[in-house]
Formats: C-alpha cells, sequence, structure tokens
C-alpha cells in the first residue's frame, strides 16, 4: 500500500514510518516544509499529485498550555488543517487514519472511555483536536480515528524526556498526582495503527499502553525506577500547579474494541517504558525513591 503521513518528522511520525516500511508499505513521508496543513491549496495539490491509497495525519499542534493563548494557530493546525486532509482525501477519495486525543474528554466519567462516549473538551487544545475529529467525520465516509494517551517517544517533547531531563539537573522533583490517565509509548502506538491498517478497520478506536489508570507521579517514580535515576519525586495537586490549560482529571481510555479487533492485548504500560528506555540505551537498574 502507498501511505502518506503528515508530521513525518514528529514524535510519532518517527516510529511509524520505519514500521510502514517493515511492513512492505510504500511511505511518502511528509514533512512540514512538504506538506502544510494549513495550506488547503498546497495540500490539495500534494494530495492529487501523489494519490496515496491511504493519508495517515499524525501533524498536529500540540502544546496543551501554549494553545491556551494561541487559539488561533492551534485551530488552524489541529481543526482547519484536518479539515484541509479531510476535503484532499474526498475529493480524491482516498481513506484518512486520523490521530486523536483522550483531551477530548472531560475527565467527570471515572471509568475507561468508550469510542462513543460523547466528548466534553476542557481546554483548547482538545477542542481544536475535536474539531478535527469531527470535521473527518463530516466530510468521508471511509475514515479511522484512533484516539490516544499520554504519548512518549525517542523524539520530542514529551513527560519520559522531561522527567529524565529534570533528574539529572535536580535532587528532587514535585509531579502531580491527582491526574489519571494511560502512558503510551511511540512503539505501542506506531504497531496498532500499521495493523489497524492491516485490517482494514474503519470507526473509532482507542489506543494506549494497557493500563488500569495511574497519575503522572507515578509514572514519573516509574520512570526513574526503570532508568535507576537518584531523584526524590514528590506528589503535589493539579492546584499547586499554575497552568494555563485545565487538563481531565480522568482520561483512561477503553482498548477493548481496539483489542477486539486486532486480535491480541496491547502491551502493559510497565513493559513498554523498559523497552522505550532500552531503546534509548539507559540503565536499566533498579534505585530507591523519596515518596
Amino acid at each position: 500500500m502507498r501511505v502518506g503521513v503528515t508530521g513525518a518528522n514528529g514524535m510519532l511520525g518517527r516510529d511509524l514510518v520505519p514500521v510502514l516500511r517493515d511492513r512492505g508499505h510504500e511511505v511518502l513521508a511528509w514533512a512540514r516544509e512538504d506538506y502544510d496543513v494549513c495550506d488547503p491549496s498546497k495540500v490539495t495539490a500534494v494530495v492529487a499529485e501523489a494519490r496515496p491509497d491511504l493519508i495517515i495525519h499524525a501533524a498536529a499542534y500540540s502544546q496543551v498550555d501554549k494553545a491556551e493563548s494561541e487559539v488561533e494557530l492551534a485551530m488552524r493546525v489541529n481543526g482547519d488543517g484536518a479539515k484541509n486532509v479531510a476535503i484532499a482525501c474526498r475529493d480524491c477519495r482516498i481513506p484518512i487514519l486520523y490521530i486523536g486525543t483522550d483531551y477530548i474528554f472531560d475527565g467527570a466519567k471515572g471509568t475507561p472511555y468508550l469510542p462513543d462516549d460523547s466528548p466534553n473538551p476542557v481546554n483548547v487544545y482538545g477542542h481544536t483536536k475535536l474539531t478535527g475529529e469531527r470535521a473527518v467525520i463530516d466530510l468521508l465516509e471511509d475514515y479511522c480515528i484512533v484516539r490516544t494517551s499520554w504519548l512518549y517517544g525517542r523524539e520530542g517533547h514529551n513527560f519520559v524526556r522531561t522527567i529524565l531531563q529534570l533528574a539529572r539537573e535536580k535532587t528532587e522533583i514535585e509531579i502531580v498526582n491527582d491526574q489519571i490517565g494511560s502512558p503510551t509509548w511511540t512503539g505501542t502506538l506506531a504497531r496498532a495503527l500499521v495493523d489497524l491498517i492491516d485490517v482494514s478497520a474503519s470507526g473509532i478506536f482507542h489506543v494506549t499502553d494497557a493500563c488500569e489508570g495511574i497519575s503522572w507521579y507515578d509514572f514519573a517514580i516509574a520512570i526513574v525506577d526503570t532508568v535507576g535515576v537518584s531523584v526524590c519525586v514528590n506528589p503535589i495537586t493539579t492546584g499547586d500547579l499554575s497552568r494555563p490549560a485545565r487538563r481531565p482529571p480522568y482520561s483512561v481510555l477503553d482498548l477493548r474494541k481496539t483489542e477486539a479487533t486486532l486480535g491480541y492485548s496491547l502491551p502493559a504500560w510497565r513493559q513498554s517504558l523498559k523497552k522505550a528506555c532500552l531503546d534509548q540505551n539507559s540503565k536499566t537498574s533498579i534505585q530507591a525513591h523519596c515518596s
């Protein structure tokens, strides 16, 4: 299959493109300079010329806090950009796989969110991503939306890299313990995306590493334990922080539909974290932490 990937130089794209190629797919790896999703005429021209069999739309504005002050930019990329890609796909009769987020939910449910649960974003980022989802649904009949959460990988700004950087610079760090979600390694997501493509999945799916729900504090402790860093990790509440964007207090995604479609269970989050750390040539010895 000939697959176009927007955001190919992003955190997910850098893991996704090699997996696609390893599975025998021809990949059109589009970076921003090749394929600016905010430019509808450019998007239309590139898609019409390339004529891929499928487009994976991974390009996104993902700075949750900055989105609160850069509302127009975030909407232009996440909302209008997704619409531009969807229109090009519609005109060329190409299916799309859109990467969504847990932040379209408000966190009030308290049990894992199903793909058909009603969204209610509590921040600008979530609202713009939901706008992108709805553009895809409204414009296309042949689509696959894959929501994920708490994504981390080798590239780009993410929680794992931030914790490791802080651990090198400080002897003590404070991490929020009242936001509950599911960490997701880009390696897990990339594999699942290609598997969904290979079974011609359509509709809305959730993909994360398997997790009943942990806090950022729990995740931070697991990170420093896994790589053997000596740093004290202390819990704080969301109220102790002064961050521009609200976060859903609970955003665990239900994986049952995805696992039934793929025919296998998604890996446990601790297993994926260990693989990710080994992938980055990190130490794996366990050392004590402070609580």
